[in-house]
């Protein structure tokens, strides 16, 4: 009997009975599974196929979908699922990954920073600030896991090394440039329209570890002030690269689309 380890991201009701799962998995990438008649009372699987849950899933191959059979639970996150704020960044994990990760394709740093993401989030005892600071460094792992990596040392403009603080980030130049050298040549349309940010080297150097497990990051030394503008460049860049807004504010509600 053939296996994987996932993270069930969503259910979506089929047939009569039936569910098909949503999992992104260590061995294949983002994934749907078939869990057959799982919503009738005397279901064996019933009770532990729930959104969220880390598993360990064994499945039968079929012609059209993989058919759940068994699973193990590896970790239910039982502290995140009673949070409410912890849930929304939860879902809005899975509906990213949902988003912008290719189904079928097996990405081993993929999987460790999601699986690394879901853990952090749902440790027992983490404030819901950092959980949200936790959510923009993953994005922005996500960034680089795509391929996207700003040019995060020298200006765009110009190639020198970046050592002063009155930086911009540009997004038609594809990394930090410096101020003056973005004021001469005027043909950034992000800037006209606002979306261009002024950065220090705080928010470089979080941006420069997001490679790091999220605890790691987390555990760096910076303000709510560099953390406010990493996740404002984290948004832009989300924007401007997905086409997906971003606002998962500290201390109001979570919104995206």
């Amino acid at each position: 009997m053939k296996s994987v380890e996932g993270i069930i991201l969503k259910k979506i009701p089929r047939r009569e009975a039936d569910l098909v799962f949503e999992i992104y998995t260590k061995e294949m990438g983002l994934t749907h599974f078939q869990a057959k008649s799982v919503r009738k009372h005397s279901a064996k699987l019933k009770s532990g196929l729930d959104v969220f849950n880390h598993i360990e899933l064994f499945y039968a191959q079929s012609k059209y979908m993989p058919i759940a059979t068994d699973f193990k639970i590896r970790d239910d996150f039982s502290y995140m699922k009673k949070n409410l704020k912890l849930l929304k960044l939860a879902n809005f994990a899975s509906y990213i990954i949902g988003k912008i990760f290719e189904p079928g394709l097996a990405d081993g740093k993929a999987w460790n920073r999601i699986s690394e993401h879901f853990h952090t989030i749902g440790k027992e005892g983490l404030e819901i600030p950092r959980a949200i600071n936790s959510t923009y460094a993953f994005c922005y792992q996500i960034l680089h896991l795509n391929g996207i990596q700003p040019e995060l040392d020298k200006c765009v403009r110009c190639g020198k090394l970046v050592l002063e603080e009155n930086l911009v980030i540009s997004l038609t130049g594809g990394g930090i440039a410096h101020y003056k050298c973005l004021n001469m040549h005027r043909i950034d349309p992000y800037r006209i329209a606002n979306a261009t940010l002024s950065v220090s080297g705080g928010v470089l150097n979080l941006a420069g570890q997001a490679d790091l497990k999220p605890g790691i990051v987390l555990s760096r030394s910076a303000d709510e002030e560099t953390w406010a503008d990493f996740r404002k460049l984290t948004e832009i860049l989300f924007q401007y690269h997905f086409g997906i807004t971003i606002d998962l504010d500290v201390t109001s509600g979570l919104t995206y689309n």
